[in-house]
């Protein structure tokens, strides 16, 4: 089942009669199906809910004194939840959740006085979204050995929203406004302005006003589990007046970069990487998707064999 085939129809009664619950993130979780997050609708007051194919649909709660609570994304096997809890239309608090611990707050950065968390890396270590102190938000990456960590703003930018995150932790994208515009992060180079990077690339991006959608209009997003591969809507050539969203995708790789049969993007084709794809294994995934026929299979598993033990400069 894909994500995008659940609505508020299909998921009337997930949790309770009188609940509506609007999914909003999903991974791949056991093998028996899907994990799916989002929140349940009541009176005026969403409650994040999380479900699997043989538990079913469960509340997740909210942090002591909230009233609310949203489930934004879930890690790779299902066990980490992340999203927000808060006061409704009132102050909020990026949260993660696990079923050993219930909801623990995440907190803010420094002065800051709301956090919401956004995406969660595919082990379930690596949290990225945003905080907000008095009118100015800033991204973060948040991690147990050092918590949430602010990571600035692009050249020239005055705000920074986390969006998504690699499944290792080490690539964030977001956006940022004024100017608005896409960013990508990693420690080597910091905050970078995803247009610059394409630019670099040497891409020619005359007539694109946008990568992305204003906040207002809602946003389309999503980056690969590598870091690499990057998706959006915008405001380009073809509808200047922005009646029209455009798609586009971003790869930042070259010839020079890309390595051939590695999977878990450390420019070497071993055991991780046949992991990946024993996972992904007889699914429709793109994990291990070597020849592209939209699953992943014995050729597949062969171009992996026959790359094992290579690695790249």
């Amino acid at each position: 089942m894909a994500c995008d085939a659940l609505d508020g129809r299909n998921w009337r009664n997930a949790v309770d009669p009188h609940l509506i619950a609007r999914p909003s993130g999903c991974e791949s979780g056991p093998a028996d199906g899907l994990i799916i997050v989002g929140d349940a609708v009541s009176a005026y007051d969403p409650v994040a809910f999380r479900w699997d194919p043989i538990g079913g649909a469960e509340l997740l709660g909210t942090l002591p004194g909230d009233d609310s609570s949203v489930a934004a994304s879930v890690s790779a096997d299902g066990s980490v939840v992340v999203g927000e809890s808060g006061q409704l239309y009132g102050h909020y608090q990026a949260v993660r959740w696990t079923r050993e611990t219930g909801m623990v707050g995440l907190g803010f950065l420094p002065g800051a006085v709301r956090s919401t968390a956004t995406a969660i890396s595919a082990d379930g270590q690596t949290i990225v979204g945003w905080s907000e102190a008095d009118g100015i938000v800033q991204a973060f990456r948040w991690t147990a050995d050092d918590g949430m960590v602010g990571l600035g703003y692009a050249p020239g930018a005055q705000n920074s929203m986390a969006l998504g995150v690699s499944a290792d932790g080490s690539v964030v994208f977001g956006q940022g406004w004024e100017p608005e515009e896409p960013f990508i992060w990693d420690a080597a180079h910091g905050m970078r302005l995803l247009r610059g990077v394409l630019e670099g690339y040497g891409l020619d991006l005359t007539g694109w006003q946008r990568l992305l959608p204003s906040a207002d209009r809602g946003m389309r997003y999503a980056v690969s589990w590598d870091g690499r591969t990057i998706v959006g809507d915008g405001q380009g050539p073809q509808n200047p007046d922005g009646t029209v969203r455009d798609g586009w995708i971003a790869r930042l790789w070259t010839a020079d970069t890309w390595c051939p049969g590695d999977l878990d993007g450390d420019n070497a084709v071993g055991l991780p990487d046949l992991s990946i794809l024993l996972a992904a294994f007889g699914t429709e995934s793109r994990a291990g998707d070597y020849d592209c026929d939209n699953q992943t299979g014995l050729s597949d598993l062969s171009y992996l064999l026959s790359r094992f033990g290579t690695s790249c400069p």
